[in-house]
């Protein structure tokens, strides 16, 4: 299992806060109460770490939909905040309340962690869409 928090970049300004997450072979992005994408390993078609995202980002083709995603907060890109992680952890399912979300994550947002983030998922992915 791995949950990160994550931004979907949308053209060239717009982005969605949530949570990126893999638990019971399913690939989830949680943003608030809306499930972005659920999919299974074999609905992946693609993963792919260009280099200027700096290994804290990834594209991804699921069911014929891309999406970009970072593990680093864009300039002006909204908070991941409490009641974000609250609303998105019901919609994943996940167990325990705000804080322990907080706490398993850590913190977010700066460059150092989201290089972390990136490198687990990388890993991660590789294995599941092998």
């Amino acid at each position: 299992m791995l949950t990160t928090p994550a931004w979907i970049m949308i053209g060239m300004s717009r982005t969605v806060p949530g949570i990126l997450s893999y638990d019971d072979d399913r690939l989830r992005f949680a943003s608030g109460e809306e499930l972005v994408f659920d999919a299974a390993p074999k609905d992946i078609q693609e993963v792919k770490w260009p280099k200027i995202y700096m290994g804290s980002g990834c594209k991804l083709a699921i069911d014929g939909e891309s999406y970009r995603v970072t593990f680093v907060k864009p300039n002006g890109a909204p908070d991941i905040t409490d009641k974000l992680l609250g609303d998105a952890g019901g919609v994943l399912g996940a167990a325990g309340s705000v804080a322990d979300l907080k706490e398993a994550m850590g913190s977010f947002g700066d460059i150092k962690k989201g290089r972390a983030a990136g490198k687990a998922w990388k890993e991660l992915l590789a294995g599941v869409t092998a």
